[in-house]
C-alpha cells in the first residue's frame, strides 16, 4: 500500500530547503519537524465548513472522514 500524498509542508517560513519559492528558501517553525502537512491544513479548513452540518460529537468521526476526503480531492485538483 502506498502512502497518501500529503502535499508537503502547509506553512513554510524563510530559511528551509523544503521549498524554493520565488528564489527564497523556506523552513518550518520547528527544526527537525515537517510541521502540518498541506493535507492536514486542507482537512482543518474543510472541517470548519462541515462543523455547521455535523453539530453533535456523535457525528465527529463522519465529519473528520469527510474533511480528509475533501482534502484529498483538493490535493488531486492541484495536480491538474
Amino acid at each position: 500500500m502506498s502512502e497518501k500524498d500529503d502535499g508537503g509542508p502547509a506553512l513554510p517560513i524563510p530559511g528551509s530547503p523544503f521549498a524554493d519559492l520565488g528564489g527564497g528558501n523556506y523552513t518550518l517553525a520547528v527544526e527537525g519537524s515537517d510541521g502540518m502537512s498541506l493535507r492536514d491544513y486542507f482537512a482543518a479548513q474543510a472541517l470548519c465548513g462541515l462543523s455547521r452540518v455535523f453539530l453533535s460529537s456523535a457525528d465527529a468521526p463522519e465529519a473528520a472522514r469527510r474533511a480528509y476526503a475533501l482534502a484529498d480531492a483538493m490535493l488531486e485538483a492541484r495536480k491538474r
